[in-house]
């Protein structure tokens, strides 16, 4: 007979988290509006921290995508297609 893993409690489950936070955040907005306004530096820090991170986890991922592509055998004509599309979207962005 198969052992099930014990389950995690309610409050350690990430989506419970996030939704509590959400809610949270209505609450303090609606109730305490004047704190809410205090708290706009933690905020404004936390989407440049984001965006400060996305450039390197997409060239990660696109560096170790080419890098694995290479060991797979079947480089060749389908990785400078990969290569040239890689080209013309960056191209396009910039």
């Amino acid at each position: 007979m198969p052992t099930s893993l014990p389950r995690k409690p309610w409050y350690r489950v990430l989506y419970f988290q996030v939704l509590m936070a959400v809610v949270l955040g209505i609450v303090v907005g609606c109730c305490f509006p004047a704190f809410g306004k205090s708290l706009k530096p933690l905020g404004d820090g936390f989407i440049k921290l984001v965006k400060m991170m996305i450039a390197p986890i997409i060239f990660c991922t696109v560096v170790h995508g080419l890098l694995r592509w290479g060991t797979c055998g079947n480089s060749g004509a389908s990785g400078a297609r990969h290569w040239s599309t890689l080209k013309s979207s960056l191209r396009w962005r910039w």
